[in-house]
């Protein structure tokens, strides 16, 4: 009864501090030419119950907030009924945040005590305007009644307009990266776009992406936005594993049939199908015609074959590839979706291939079965010409 009463008073205890040193935020609001109107707070989240509070902007323009947040977070800040009219706040904990602006668009937008919500909408002012110009570029590209001639002319100098529009943002952009790379807005400027096309490109500028995810994860890891840019990042760096048309292909070194090693790289200056079946997938039997003519055809001319098996048993294995005639190298560890293969591949259906040049590069990939001779034919019919 003493243990249970113990355990009762150290819960209030806890839950009474976590209470008092849970920080409420503040945003007062100065808004000419807003009197009267329905502002809206939104935190900016995936869940689908996030925080909204609202507002009626009194006779001098004034309205305020107070929030209980539990964690730095994005908000919207808009007109009930016209959500152009809308700014953007990073609250955390403890804030307090004036804003003052004028005219009915947010027009001179000045923002205290919160010195990320202020880069953000300096950021996205810029973003605006540079969308304005760019998009008055492309009317005027898409206007041109000249002829041929002059209209190839303009074209290519309104194409240089528009390029010269984007770069010049980009740039902005990253010294944007730079300077806030400490801060979750950050994250704002990889997202944007300038119509459909992306300023950061998760592909080609995979670096930017990973730096501010590694700075943010190790300062802000509870902001939503942060974890979505981890998982974001972490899914590339998971896709960008997986061997491409234009990669080197991975090494590889398995025992054939008699447990004598026989590395991919071994066959380097031919071309190469790198081929990944089962004797128990149908599809992969399936595949093996298609394969089969392909060794007997082009052989000679140099293409090999190197099938790596994804079978536990040698028998059921050996016994496919006599079954259905295969020639070329067979190999396998024999530990099925446990193999090294899987590993440095990352494959996760059968059968899927990728051929490699005589370099050990990858020029195609999951060839299907009836394009297999349309392939090679035309590799081999380029490479046979004086």
């Amino acid at each position: 009864m003493i243990k249970n009463k113990y355990i009762f008073i150290f819960i209030t205890i806890l839950f009474l501090f976590n209470c008092t040193t849970k920080k409420s935020s503040k945003v007062i609001l100065q808004l000419e030419n807003h009197h009267h109107d329905t502002v809206y707070l939104k935190e900016l989240t995936e869940e689908p119950y996030g925080y909204i509070d609202s507002v009626i902007i009194n006779k001098k323009g004034s309205g305020r907030w107070k929030l209980m947040p539990s964690y730095p977070a994005f908000y919207s800040v808009y007109v009930k009924n016209d959500k152009k009219q809308t700014f953007t706040l990073f609250i955390r904990p403890g804030d307090y945040i004036h804003v003052k602006a004028a005219g009915k668009n947010f027009d001179s937008l000045v923002i205290e005590g919160s010195p990320e919500s202020e880069e953000i909408n300096k950021l996205l002012k810029r973003r605006n305007e540079t969308a304005k110009e760019f998009f008055a570029w492309i009317d005027s590209l898409h206007a041109l009644s000249d002829t041929v001639a002059e209209a190839s002319k303009k074209a290519h100098r309104y194409d240089s307009l528009i390029s010269a529009c984007f770069q010049r943002h980009r740039e902005y952009s990253i010294d944007f990266l730079e300077r806030n790379r400490y801060s979750p807005v950050a994250i704002v400027a990889l997202q944007q776009y300038i119509g459909d096309r992306p300023v950061f490109d998760l592909r080609n500028d995979f670096d930017y992406f990973n730096r501010i995810d590694s700075i943010l994860m190790s300062r802000d890891s509870t902001v939503e936005t942060v974890q979505f840019l981890h998982k974001q990042v972490d899914y590339f760096r998971a896709v960008r594993k997986i061997p491409d048309v234009g990669n080197k292909a991975p090494g590889l070194s398995l025992p054939d049939t008699t447990g004598k090693i026989i590395s991919l790289e071994s066959l380097k200056g031919k071309y190469v199908l790198l081929h990944f079946w089962a004797s128990f997938n149908s599809a992969s039997r399936a595949y093996h015609p298609w394969l089969k003519r392909a060794w007997w055809k082009y052989h000679w001319k140099g293409f090999d074959l190197y099938a790596v098996s994804l079978d536990r048993s040698r028998q059921a294995w050996v016994n496919a590839i006599r079954q259905d005639g295969l020639m070329g190298y067979h190999v396998s560890d024999l530990k099925m979706w446990n193999s090294i293969a899987v590993n440095q591949y990352h494959f996760t259906e059968l059968p899927v291939n990728y051929l490699i040049n005589p370099d050990g590069v990858i020029v195609y990939k999951s060839i299907p079965a009836e394009k297999l001779d349309e392939v090679l034919n035309k590799i081999f019919t380029q490479t046979s010409r004086p």
